[in-house]
């Protein structure tokens, strides 16, 4: 359960992971911690009886979960390498749709931490993004 601002309890029934992965296959032990997460989570989810979609960013997350036939993927996004700010804001507005239109509850975000290029943390960490309010005002889950 999740509260807004408002205190009204929003019950979870349906939530969005958004997988970042890789466009090329040099960073293979990355790609393959994000999916391993994703997949644990997926799984993790509907252990609770939860209904969940998949935003696959990246090549080799797209590929993947193109073959699996029991996840249901909302959007395939690709990129040329670097993403832009134009491919960043067509995740957020894909996101962004998915709560206003009340398809998922709650949104995940897989991701990994990069420190710099000598260091990065690549386990990786699931963010579950604030709920909005109905004004579309941005709240933590205690209400601040």
């Amino acid at each position: 359960m999740v509260r807004r601002a408002d205190e009204a309890v929003i019950n979870v029934k349906k939530v969005a992971l958004v997988v970042i992965t890789g466009d090329r296959g040099l960073c293979g032990s990355f790609n393959n911690a994000m999916i391993k997460k994703a997949d644990s989570r997926i799984l993790e989810l509907k252990g609770l009886g939860l209904d969940c979609t998949v935003i696959s960013v990246g090549e080799k997350g797209n590929y993947y979960f193109s073959w699996k036939v029991d996840v249901l993927v909302d959007r395939f996004v690709e990129g040329g390498g670097f993403p832009t700010a134009k491919e960043a804001q067509m995740v957020a507005d894909d996101v962004f749709s998915l709560l206003v239109t009340k398809e998922v509850d709650k949104v995940e975000l897989v991701y990994t931490k990069f420190v710099t290029l000598v260091k990065s943390e690549l386990d990786p960490t699931i963010l579950t993004l604030p709920p909005l309010s109905v004004k579309g005002e941005v709240f933590y889950v205690n209400g601040n």
